[in-house]
């Protein structure tokens, strides 16, 4: 009896593993046959306005970088300055 409930579990769970997967598929045509459809309506508007968007996010990226190199520099030369040297250590006066 127990290996009938196993059997029955293992071809339930068979089924419904297939029938998820095929209307996932389907689901995922679905929605690429709708995106091939509205793929011509790009206008050469929206593509301007794309690469618009493109320029400020890389323009933002370059200031960005920008300081991350100014604080990089600053901190190079803060580590480049001559200390206390190591003789030095232990010395109290």
């Amino acid at each position: 009896m127990d290996m009938d409930l196993v059997v029955v579990f293992g071809s339930v769970f068979v089924i419904a593993t297939t029938l998820g997967a095929m209307t996932l598929s389907g689901w995922r045509y679905w929605v690429r046959s709708r995106a091939r459809l509205h793929a011509d309506e790009v206008t050469p508007a929206l593509q301007d306005a794309i690469r618009d968007e493109i320029d400020r996010a890389l323009a933002a990226r370059d200031g960005e970088l920008a300081e991350i190199h100014e604080r990089l520099d600053f901190a190079e030369r803060l580590l480049s300055r001559p200390g206390p040297g190591v003789e030095n250590r232990g010395e109290h006066k």
